[in-house]
């Protein structure tokens, strides 16, 4: 049943595309409604509330009340964000942090990462990067075979336990939707080990013999790969 739900998986990727076209003639406009979603979603946040988000009206209007934030400019936030505080730059109580590498002076930088940003942002991007693929090479067959998964790990914040740390891949795994997940090898409990080389040894282990691999996708710290 498999070779149904690919195809039925194409239809809805041409849907897709249409859509994506639309963004490609006229980018500002949903630009300009994601800012204003945005602008709503975190009114009555700490930050929000600083830059009176309820007021702005426009991108311009944007530009000329918030100024420009490196991380060193938001750090102190977010730590507090990471220890259970709510409503400060986002609404309610932020559990799960993208970390990165950092190019500031932090060794590592923490990225809040809402559950309504991991949905309407990197699943949504997931999506639309399978569209230009089937677009671009219809004879695809990603939801009818195996797709390789990359993933880091996440550990708990000592200073707040409900917190959870780790790179995207790793917290985009741990969320993925279940319908998701029989498309995809290794098995979650093996994609998400925190030790490296047990991890790449079981990978080897449980791929190696497999002849439908059709695709790999995620990141997978120590390799430095990212893919999809």
């Amino acid at each position: 049943m498999k070779w149904l739900a690919n195809e039925l998986v194409k239809q809805y990727m041409r849907l897709r595309m249409r859509r994506i076209e639309r963004y490609m003639k006229r980018p500002e406009e949903p630009q300009e409604r994601w800012l204003q979603r945005l602008l709503d979603t975190a009114r009555n946040t700490e930050f929000g509330k600083e830059y009176d988000f309820a007021g702005i009206r426009n991108a311009e209007e944007f530009a000329q009340r918030v100024p420009a934030h490196d991380y060193d400019g938001v750090k102190d936030q977010i730590y507090r964000m990471m220890r259970g505080e709510r409503n400060v730059l986002w609404p309610g109580q932020v559990t799960w942090y993208s970390k990165s590498s950092g190019t500031t002076s932090d060794k590592s930088k923490f990225i809040p990462v809402p559950m309504s940003n991991l949905y309407s942002n990197h699943y949504a991007g997931s999506w639309d990067s399978l569209t230009l693929l089937y677009h671009n090479k219809p004879d695809m067959e990603v939801f009818r075979r195996k797709n390789l998964l990359l993933s880091g790990s996440y550990q708990t914040f000592a200073d707040f336990p409900k917190t959870r740390t780790g790179d995207i891949s790793s917290l985009m795994t741990h969320h993925m939707p279940v319908v998701g997940r029989a498309f995809h090898t290794p098995d979650f409990k093996t994609a998400l080990l925190p030790n490296f080389e047990e991890k790449l040894q079981r990978f080897a282990d449980l791929t190696g013999r497999r002849d439908d691999i059709v695709m790999f996708g995620g990141c997978l710290p120590g390799l430095s790969s990212c893919s999809a």
